[in-house]
């Protein structure tokens, strides 16, 4: 696929990244000098919307972009228009996270526009980065499809091929987890049973689980999380053994 990156707002760039702060002030398009005096019980209307920037640039035909938008400070929402201005794609929350990704295949050349919110309306700061998708996130964005679609099979394959790319990323082994289990809960009821336990999976299928949960247990150990290795080491063990083992987690 040909992911040649078109010019942003006029500008040759491989990346482009923008900062910026919102600051939502409700009914600041109507605000009058002084005190609003109601004569009279009077309903009053409106819509007060989240608050929102918009950055526009140009795309082309062939390019697949990757949009992300990051805030220390609150959830992050992302749209993205295309030409004609109607919505093309959608994020809210990306990767575990509350910051937004949108991976797109451009279709058709011309001006898109993002449109950045803030989910719950709050201000802060914020950054989106406009660039060429990886390998990885192309793969990511399918393997998420797959899943979503309850295509297990084809999403255990995927994020397989993820974690060939990057093995050292938990969010792969954690959703092949959930395609494990998705594939596992789709047999049973095809059979007319009910997923009880670990017992219920196939043996080959529960050491691929074991195998996932005590690795991303050993990445988030070397990243210092103590905390999260503990909580996967103990869903390892009890996939293996089918007792939850004492403790906190």
């Amino acid at each position: 696929m040909n992911n040649r990156f078109s010019k942003l707002m006029g500008l040759a760039a491989a990346t482009l990244t923008l900062t910026g702060t919102m600051v939502f002030v409700p009914g600041a398009e109507t605000r009058a000098e002084g005190p609003i005096m109601i004569q009279q019980q009077v309903p009053l209307e409106g819509t007060l919307r989240p608050a929102e920037d918009e950055y526009a640039f140009m795309a082309e035909d062939g390019d697949v972009l990757a949009i992300v938008m990051d805030s220390p400070d609150f959830d992050t929402v992302l749209t993205l228009k295309g030409p004609n201005g109607e919505e093309v794609a959608f994020n809210d929350d990306s990767g575990g996270t509350l910051n937004s990704r949108i991976i797109y295949s451009v279709n058709a050349t011309g001006r898109y526009t993002i449109v950045a919110r803030s989910y719950s309306g709050a201000g802060g700061n914020y950054k989106i980065e406009v660039r060429p998708a990886t390998a990885y996130e192309i793969g990511s964005e399918a393997a998420q499809a797959n899943l979503m679609n309850g295509d297990y099979t084809a999403a255990i394959a995927a994020f397989t091929d993820l974690i060939a790319l990057d093995p050292t990323n938990p969010e792969a082994y954690l959703s092949r987890v959930d395609a494990y289990f998705g594939q596992a809960y789709q047999q049973l009821e095809a059979e007319g049973r009910f997923f009880e336990g670990p017992d219920d999976l196939d043996p080959e299928v529960r050491a691929n689980v074991v195998s996932d949960l005590e690795t991303v247990a050993g990445l988030y150990a070397e990243q210092g999380d103590t905390y999260a290795a503990e909580s996967f080491t103990s869903q390892a063990e009890f996939i293996r053994t089918g007792v939850y083992p004492e403790g906190p987690f």
